[in-house]
Parts: structure tokens; sequence; C-alpha cells
């Protein structure tokens, strides 16, 4: 999950915190990737929505559509996004036109943080075959505009929230200051005590109980997300205290640490749905991995921080 975590903010927030002596050098290394990713993606987004329009074709608009091919081809729509904002930021990059820049990247970022949606949405959708048939059949035939407006809603809204900050040219350092040290402040003062509280409790769990006692699923989401969160009070710290002292190596560092959670965390609900699906379809299997022994459950979770969070360094 954290490999996940930081690839996506190593290709898609990184790179506007550069130095703005190094655009050179920038240009070639962003245009290589762009130009590489959309050779890879182009023929596969239009080739699935070629045969979606061909089944459209074929059975018309009032013919109900299975709830993953309604997915696929939200997605594929969404890659195109990534097709148009490529030569629209290609082009402002090479003539250091920032606003093109600006719009050109704006568009290419909104799948990053919308797709991790659609597995949410994958994951809902199995719940409700197995544990509510009856609403499912229902929904299964019924048309899906509502469901693509509420995808379409939460992919711009996070967007919006999570991206738009970091890009801010290079010459606008002192507006940054004023405007996101209220935002930064603002989130830590919130999730702080949160964060701190559940921590708190789970070591007067583990205090009572010991570290052999076998622990809810739910708690062990709920922990390692608090744990996440820690990253987000680090990485403020850290970006805030590089920034008023110009320090720009202090700045990348915490900005590191402050995006790991925005694409991390939607994993955890992707581990939850699995839980719900395993306690109804398997429910032996997930009985035994109730009763279990915590250990190896929280030596893989811990394995997969530690194994994202060195391919972080690594491609930083």
């Amino acid at each position: 999950m954290w490999t996940n975590s930081s690839s996506i903010h190593n290709s898609s927030l990184d790179w506007s915190h550069k130095e703005c002596t190094d655009i050179n050098v920038f240009k070639i290394h962003r245009a290589a990737f762009c130009i590489t990713r959309v050779a890879l993606i182009a023929p596969l987004t239009f080739i699935i929505l070629y045969l979606a329009y061909q089944r459209w074709k074929q059975h018309g608009s009032c013919k109900a559509e299975s709830h993953c091919d309604v997915f696929t081809y939200h997605l594929a729509v969404m890659e195109l996004f990534t097709i148009l904002g490529t030569p629209v930021y290609l082009l402002g990059l090479f003539s250091r036109f920032k606003t093109m820049v600006r719009v050109g990247h704006n568009i290419i970022a909104l799948p990053y943080c919308g797709e991790t949606l659609f597995h949410d949405f994958t994951c809902v959708e199995r719940y409700l075959a197995v544990v509510h048939p009856l609403t499912y059949r229902g929904l299964k035939t019924a048309r899906v505009h509502l469901q693509r407006k509420k995808m379409w809603t939460n992919s711009s809204s996070i967007h919006n929230s999570t991206l738009d900050s970091s890009h801010n040219d290079c010459s606008n350092i002192k507006d940054f200051q004023t405007d996101d040290m209220a935002y930064y402040i603002t989130r830590v003062a919130l999730i702080t005590p949160l964060t701190l509280i559940i921590l708190y409790l789970a070591y007067q769990r583990w205090k009572q109980q010991g570290s052999w006692t076998a622990e809810s699923h739910c708690d062990v989401f709920t922990y390692h997300l608090a744990v996440m969160e820690l990253f987000t009070i680090l990485g403020t710290a850290a970006t805030l205290l590089g920034h008023f002292s110009r320090f720009k190596i202090m700045v990348q560092v915490g900005m590191k640490l402050f995006a790991v959670p925005y694409c991390g965390e939607t994993i955890f609900h992707n581990l939850t749905c699995v839980e719900r699906y395993l306690a109804v379809v398997h429910p032996l299997t997930y009985r035994g991995l109730k009763t279990a022994r915590g250990l190896v459950r929280s030596l893989r979770s811990d394995s997969l921080q530690a194994w994202g969070g060195g391919a972080g360094q690594r491609q930083s």
C-alpha cells in the first residue's frame, strides 16, 4: 500500500518542488515520463471505449449494464484526462508558460486520486451482492446515472482538496507561506488529538492484555490509520520549517511525508471491505483469522509499510 502511495506521490506531486534553476534537466525527464505513460495507456483506453460504444450501439442506452463494466468505462474515461492533459502540460513546459503548465498538470493529476475510489466501489458491490442480494439485484437492473454523478463528484472533490495546493509558482512562496500555513496548522490541530487518543488507547489495551492477544481486524486497521496520520503531523512540521527557513531539501522531505496518507489510507477501506466479504462468504476462515494471534497480520502490515517506504526512498 505504501508502494502505491509513494509512487503516486513521486510521479504527481514531487515534481512541483524542484528548484526552478533545474527546469532544463527536468523538462527531459518529465517529457519522457509523460510520453511513455500516454503511449502505454492510450491504446488500452481507446479499445475499452470502442468496445463500450459497440455494446451501446447493439443493446441501446436503456440496457442495464454490469457494475464492473460501468467502473471500467469510467476508469477509461478518466484516463482520457491524462491523454488530454499531457500535450497541454508539455507545451506549457517547453514554452515556459506557467499557467498552461498548471492547467495541464491539474488535468493529468485528476485520475491519480479519482481512480482509487473505484476500488472502493468494487468492494461495495461485492458486499451488496453477498449480504443484500435483493438490494443488489434492484441496483443491477436499474440505470446508473446517480452512481456516475457520485463517482465524478468524489473524484473532483478529492482532486481539488489534495492536489491544487501543491502547484504554486516558485515566485509565490510568500503567498504559499501565508495561505497554506493556516491549512496545515488547522489540519494538524484537528487530527493530532484524535490520533494521540487512539494510539494511547491502543497502548493501554496492549499493556492490559499483552501482545499475544487476538484483536479485531477493524482495530488493527484503525491503529495503522492513526500511525499513518503521524506522517501528516511530521510532514507538516518539516514543510513549514523548511519554507520559513528556505531550506528546500526539508520542504521536499516534508511534502513526501505529508502526501503518504492521502493515497495510502484508501487501501485500508479496501481491507475493511475484504473483512466483511470473508465474514459472510468464508465464515470459518474469518473466525480462524479473528481468533488467531495478531502477530502475523501485524508483521505483514509492517513489512508492506517498510517495503513501500524503501521504494519511495529509492525513487526519490
